[in-house]
């Protein structure tokens, strides 16, 4: 069974190599859901909007996609409900150091309060993200 490091490992790679506009800012956010070790669904921030993101946002301004809402949508495809709150989400962003040095580090990717709302939703129990040092987190929830 693959380690929790390792999803972040690939998300944090796979957040360095997607592609960023302006509207991006400096960091890329990637999530994935892993259920029985295979990822059911990928999720990356965006500026497209969603209907799916509308029923989970923070507020009437947060409008766009975040990657944890994103790999939960892609997830439901091949998941049921049942099967997604069995299923761990992880998330990572990778974020660059400065507008001077463009270096890509890890940066807390908590999931905010409209996504923690998604999560509760599809009742996943297990949410592991990166911290702005290195390392992970690990957050279960009853």
């Amino acid at each position: 069974m693959r380690s929790d490091q390792h999803w972040i490992d690939l998300l944090m790679k796979m957040a360095q190599d997607a592609p960023r506009d302006d509207r991006s800012h400096r960091s890329r956010h990637a999530s994935a859901v892993v259920y029985r070790g295979q990822v059911a669904g990928f999720g990356f921030n965006s500026m497209k909007t969603s209907p799916f993101q509308a029923r989970f946002r923070k507020n009437p301004h947060a409008i766009h996609i975040h990657s944890e809402v994103d790999a939960i949508r892609n997830a439901l495809r091949r998941l049921s409900e049942k099967e997604l709150s069995k299923a761990t989400l992880y998330v990572v962003r990778a974020k660059q150091v400065s507008s001077i040095d463009n270096r890509i580090v890890q940066g807390l990717s908590q999931p905010c309060e409209g996504c923690e709302r998604a999560i509760a939703t599809f009742n996943i129990k297990r949410v592991v993200y990166t911290l702005d040092t290195t390392g992970i987190s690990c957050d279960i929830v009853n």
